[in-house]
């Protein structure tokens, strides 16, 4: 009797990530508190998705949180993200991703074109101020963004319900295809609010 042998090809499994792009240390980051602690419970109760989905955290331009070398622990929520105090695995191996979105969270008054510029994946700008729905499609013409949502109501709420259907519909669908959520889905997640594409 002779020994019978398979090759299998497994393609592996792409990384998508999600980089929220934040403001300084300056600004009251409460409009995103939501969604981080949404992530990071999802990242802590499945931690299969580490081999999927990416979170990066970036404030004033500065890293302060990646899921890939920062493993959160219980008690690690948003605080510790955004104060950049997750301890480090001491891992630092190649962390590569061929997918993703970058969510860039900016106030009307000051906002940085090269937060826009520099990201290498897709950009949904969510500006947030009072006079959102007067500058967005400005703001959006101006900048180049993918897609421009104004939130002058601080709506966590929606910011949230972005974050967690990428989570469910990108980073863990056998093809993820950015782009076309981005098309798709963020218009009627943001239903009501001021939208610019294109």
């Amino acid at each position: 009797m002779s020994d019978l042998s398979f090759d299998i090809d497994v393609e592996p499994l792409l990384r998508t990530d999600l980089v929220l792009d934040l403001p300084g240390d300056d600004w009251n980051p409460a409009v995103v508190v939501p969604a981080l602690t949404a992530l990071s419970d999802r990242i802590l109760s499945q931690p299969h998705l580490g081999g999927v989905f990416r979170l990066v955290v970036l404030r004033g331009g500065r890293l302060v949180f990646d899921s890939s070398h920062q493993p959160l622990e219980v008690g690690s929520g948003p605080d510790a993200i955004l104060l950049g105090t997750v301890s480090h695995s001491g891992r630092n191996e190649l962390s590569e991703s061929h997918v993703g979105m970058t969510l860039v969270v900016a106030s009307t008054g000051r906002i940085e074109k090269e937060r826009v510029g520099r990201s290498p994946w897709p950009v949904l700008l969510w500006l947030v101020g009072e006079d959102a729905n007067e500058v967005y499609f400005r703001v959006h013409k101006e900048l180049g963004p993918m897609r421009t949502v104004a939130d002058p109501a601080d709506a966590s709420d929606r910011l949230t319900l972005v974050c967690s259907r990428f989570l469910d519909e990108v980073a863990t669908a056998d093809q993820p295809d950015v782009a076309r959520w981005i098309d798709n889905r963020v218009s009627p997640i943001t239903e009501g609010m001021g939208y610019a594409a294109g």
